[in-house]
Parts: structure tokens; sequence; C-alpha cells
């Protein structure tokens, strides 16, 4: 998908999970976007078999959040949540920016995330 590329929040909306980030070296980052890469291709064959992309995509994000729910409580959760979408919007901009020339939409931010380790969207 794309490569680990940070950038912070504005305001003081850093979770717990933020420090962490901080902590985690090369090896930590590529295994954890092997993980990231294969679960998507995973996800993506299996929506592809069961001809039903929207029902695997509420299964797996049903899974993950629930999962981190358990893991790091809601705060954290809902956090992960919101920095998908926030992505996700990125990702969205980035690639109808790339047909017209219009500037990128600002969000608030100082680098565009298309994947972030442990504090965004794995």
């Amino acid at each position: 998908m794309g490569e680990v590329i940070n950038f912070p929040h504005s305001g003081s909306a850093k979770t717990t999970l933020s420090t962490v980030d901080e902590k985690l070296s090369r090896d930590d980052i590529a295994r954890l976007e092997a993980i990231r890469d294969n679960v998507e291709a995973l996800l993506d064959m299996v929506a592809g078999v069961r001809r039903d992309p929207e029902a695997v995509a509420y299964a797996a994000a049903r899974f993950g959040i629930m999962r981190m729910f358990h893991l790091h409580g809601r705060a954290a959760a809902m956090g992960f949540a919101n920095r998908c979408i926030e992505t996700a919007e990125i990702a969205t901009d980035l690639s109808r920016s790339r047909f017209s020339s219009e500037a990128i939409p600002s969000h608030g931010l100082n680098l565009i995330t298309l994947f972030t380790r442990s504090q965004s969207c794995i």
C-alpha cells in the first residue's frame, strides 16, 4: 500500500500510542508493514471470493475496532478509527489532485500519511 510517513496531530489530540511510535525499530516497522500488506491481500482475496467487499470490510472493521478497544481502551480505538478515516480522505484528495492543477487541500496536517506506525492506520 504505502510507505511509513508520520504526521503530527494538531493540538493536544495525542494518544498513548504515539509514544510507542518513537520506539519502533526498522525491523519492527518492516514486520508491521508486512503484516498490514498480508492482511490487506487476504481481505481482498476473501472479498473477491465471496463477491461481497462490503461485508468483508464490516467484518474486518468490527474485528479490528473491538480488538483495539480490548487492548488499548475506547479513546485509543476511536482515535485510531478517526485517523484511518482521515488517511482515506487524504489519499482520496491526493488521487483527485493528480488529475487537476488544484493544490492539495489542507487538513491541518504537516505531512500526508498513507500509512503510519502504531499511532495511526496500519
